[in-house]
């Protein structure tokens, strides 16, 4: 009897301290933001924070242009399938990555202009693309 209750003890244990896909990716982008964010500035770019949005199963990417990546919307317009072929190949490169890959889940990309707040860039990978 004590083996029995110690057995069904311990699943209700291990069960409860299980954390859903979900739950996991958003406490590793608050962690990582918390940690590392704003980034130092690379190729004119800060990453200011990292965010889940559990209902689209998405992490997105908020970053900061600078100096000269700092220009108008228009521009990023000109190149946007360029610029979402080597996202999607980031992405897909990005070993943290792999397993919310596996899981089905998307992730985007947001850019803002560092002189004005304005955003000047979102693209969204879908996770079809990257498999």
């Amino acid at each position: 009897m004590k083996k029995s209750l110690l057995i069904i003890l311990s699943a209700i244990c291990l069960t409860g301290c299980f954390e859903s896909m979900e739950d996991r990716a958003e406490r590793e982008a608050k962690e990582y933001t918390e940690r590392n964010c704003p980034t130092p500035p690379d190729n004119n770019t800060i990453l200011d924070s990292l965010t889940f949005d559990k209902a689209t199963k998405t992490f997105c990417h908020h970053q900061r242009l600078i100096d000269a990546a700092d220009v108008s919307a228009n521009v990023f317009e000109s190149k946007r399938a360029q610029m979402h072929e080597g996202l999607t190949g980031e992405v897909r490169a990005n070993l943290h990555y792999k397993i919310y890959v596996e899981e089905g889940y998307n992730f985007a990309f947001l850019c803002r202009s560092g002189s004005t707040g304005e955003v000047v860039f979102l693209d969204t990978i879908k996770n079809q693309e990257i498999k």
